[in-house]
């Protein structure tokens, strides 16, 4: 009698989505009928849809009452919890909250709220002092700014002008100015509610005369460059490249060589620096603003997790900007499909 063999038939595995929980809140209630804004936020909720459907992405917003309301979440439907809370000047209160709700539950969470915390101004300052080939003007934190309080700060610090001076939670380069000394800054002497950060300037200027500002992206153990701005103004921002860059070739081939080339296109000095600012700090995911100098240090202006990667670019001369998403959206899925390979 002979045996029939029937045929091994294999069965395709599609590989699910990594879900991801989305968290974003805020201390103040400035939403419409007093509901929670998300002030104090990132965009990374935009950047991880723009992944596709290897991402799942749902957004919760909270605030100090989460814990108080009842309110809870359903760990089962979640392989990763990313923390959308950046500012930690301006979101104490919730991000303390996502702490206890979200951390310790046995989902993986991204920039954990310890993290966060110690990416104030100030903190980034002490955190960053003595890195090597980095350059980190000091910040201070004052409150109930005085002339004698600020004088005293500034002996015990070492602390030189000139400096700029800035409210706390302040982003997107809102600042008071630049002050030559303690006697310039009286106009904030007596203020009771206000709190301050002064920082130390540095003129970044090369022998050109022109002011230089790069800003990239830590994504897990990848770092993207997302922009190389060169601008005659001290406050460096996008818009104000628009003065001299578009009508300027070769500023604009510098700007695009540093893009193209990206991080791996970066002196080997200029690497082993962001390798070792991104081991410091801690996040799994952060922005920062540097100025490459001619010796090959940096520079630090800003670093932590608040910055938008904002995708869209709408000027014209400085589309070639546009080669960082890509690498991003790469980045990222890289990033969250670790996760999704370690879910239980």
């Amino acid at each position: 009698m002979s045996s029939i063999t029937k045929p091994v038939t294999s069965r395709l595995v599609v590989p699910r989505a990594t879900r991801v929980l989305h968290v974003l809140g805020s201390d103040v209630a400035t939403g419409a009928n007093g509901t929670t804004a998300a002030i104090g936020t990132n965009d990374t909720g935009k950047m991880l849809r723009l992944v596709g459907p290897a991402i799942q992405v749902s957004s919760m917003v909270i605030s100090p009452s989460f814990l108080r309301q009842g309110r809870g979440w359903e760990r089962h439907k979640f392989d990763l919890v990313w923390n959308a809370i950046s500012d930690p000047d301006l979101n104490p209160k919730t991000l303390a909250v996502f702490k206890s709700a979200f951390e310790g539950q046995g989902t993986l969470v991204v920039n954990q709220a310890d993290h966060v915390f110690r990416t104030t101004r100030h903190n980034v300052s002490l955190t960053l002092q003595g890195v090597d080939g980095v350059v980190m003007p000091k910040t201070l934190l004052i409150r109930l700014p005085t002339d004698h309080r600020i004088r005293a700060i500034v002996e015990d610090t070492g602390f030189r002008f000139p400096a700029i001076l800035r409210r706390v939670g302040t982003q997107n380069g809102d600042v008071l100015g630049v002050f030559p000394s303690v006697d310039s800054m009286s106009t904030i002497f007596g203020d009771r509610k206000g709190q301050y950060y002064l920082t130390e300037f540095v003129d970044v200027r090369r022998g050109d005369g022109l002011f230089r500002k790069t800003r990239c992206f830590f994504v897990g153990d990848k770092i993207i460059a997302r922009h190389h701005v060169i601008t005659n103004k001290w406050k460096i921002t996008g818009s104000n490249s628009t003065d001299i860059m578009p009508s300027r070739n070769d500023l604009l081939k510098e700007s695009q060589d540093i893009i193209y080339n990206g991080f791996d296109g970066f002196p080997e000095r200029i690497q082993n620096s962001l390798r070792l600012i991104r081991n410091k700090i801690g996040l799994d995911y952060f922005g920062i603003d540097f100025c490459m100098m001619e010796n090959n240090d940096i520079v630090v202006f800003e670093c932590n997790a608040t910055m938008n990667f904002n995708p869209n670019f709408d000027e014209i001369s400085t589309r070639h900007n546009q080669i960082a998403v890509p690498r991003l959206m790469s980045a990222l899925n890289a990033f969250v499909g670790k996760a999704g390979a370690r879910r239980v």
